[in-house]
């Protein structure tokens, strides 16, 4: 015999079995004169960046979206990270990692929130 649960439409649509999935991400600079910042010729990047070069809490980013940026001393260019993952995300939490003597964060933990939602196969049973 197979379990069952009975479960009300309004309840699954209230919620019921969704869930969520936090993942994070640290992001590492090279060197100590390397910093987080935004490349102020790429306009398009305030949508998602802040002017720290880290993203906007609440942003939505699909997958190949820039979601940070950093100058590089050493080579005296702006580079970005993308977001490789197929699930669409949303930035739930932005922290900087450092010590009290360094005067700019050389770490930032990123931290997604990415919604699930469980699919119930619909099986109908008939009783005779």
């Amino acid at each position: 015999m197979e379990d069952a649960m009975v479960i009300n439409k309004a309840a699954y649509d209230r919620g019921l079995a969704h869930g969520m999935i936090y993942k994070s991400e640290f992001v590492d600079l090279k060197d100590q004169r390397s910093y987080f910042a935004r490349n102020p010729e790429k306009p398009e990047y305030a949508d998602i960046l802040d002017t720290d070069g880290l993203p906007i809490l609440g942003a939505r980013i699909k997958e190949n979206d820039v979601y940070y940026c950093y100058y590089d001393a050493d080579q005296s260019i702006y580079i970005t990270g993308k977001y490789h993952s197929k699930e669409d995300a949303y930035i739930d939490n932005v922290k900087l990692c450092g010590t009290l003597n360094s005067k700019n964060a050389r770490r930032a933990c990123i931290t997604f929130r990415i919604p699930v939602s469980a699919i119930f196969p619909l099986i109908l049973t008939f009783c005779t």
